[in-house]
């Protein structure tokens, strides 16, 4: 088959996401490049489906996805995220790095490189390959569809397993490939700051 047809999805065409336009307007770019490149890419080879039936039941599963998870988020005590549950979190993975410092090329590190016994400290079976942690998220993130839309929509079952896919491999995964470069947290952190008042005055 010569070329693939073009998919005919347009921002217009996608739902209010959310209340934010600034959120809603990042995230009609991202589903519009998920709706070309991953969805219509292969689904108009495949079908007669000329009104993009099938595509617009994606982007309403979307949409049941992203308002309960604002729904969930807004419930979301940021206090004690931010200033106890976190910390604990971060303090622990310190101890946890110091303490394999510390082992590393003694008896007590077993031959193991520093990244595996990081790992042993605090197990989890998503990081022993990267099959596995693939399979974490696509279960994790079946989970989340199911609880999020409609139970009448739960049986569409093509739709709610290429929500999964996209949500794990697309979004989730590049995510946290993104969040695992210090170089990507480095420029968000100065992004975040070029923008306040007082480094806008420093530098102007």
């Amino acid at each position: 088959m010569d070329g693939l047809p073009p998919a005919e999805i347009k921002f217009k065409d996608f739902p209010k996401f959310t209340n934010s336009e600034i959120v809603n307007k990042e995230l009609n770019n991202l589903f519009t490049l998920i709706c070309n490149d991953f969805i219509a890419s292969w689904y108009f080879m495949i079908s007669d489906d000329k009104d993009e039936e099938f595509i617009e039941e994606i982007i309403k599963l979307i949409d049941y996805l992203i308002k309960d998870l604002e729904v969930r988020l807004n419930k979301v005590d940021y206090v004690q995220l931010l200033l106890i549950d976190l910390p604990i979190v971060i303090n622990q993975h310190i101890k946890d790095f110091y303490s394999c410092k510390e082992k590393i090329d003694t008896v007590y590190s077993e031959g193991k490189s520093f990244e595996e016994l990081f790992h042993s400290i605090q197990p989890h079976f998503a990081l022993n390959n990267p099959q596995k942690e693939i399979e974490y998220l696509r279960r994790l993130m079946e989970i989340l569809v199911r609880n999020s839309i409609p139970e009448a929509e739960r049986n569409i079952e093509g739709g709610v397993l290429i929500l999964r896919e996209i949500m794990a491999k697309i979004v989730l995964e590049n995510t946290i490939d993104s969040l695992s470069e210090p170089n990507f947290i480095y420029e968000c952190i100065a992004k975040i700051l070029e923008d306040t008042p007082a480094i806008k005055k420093m530098i102007g």
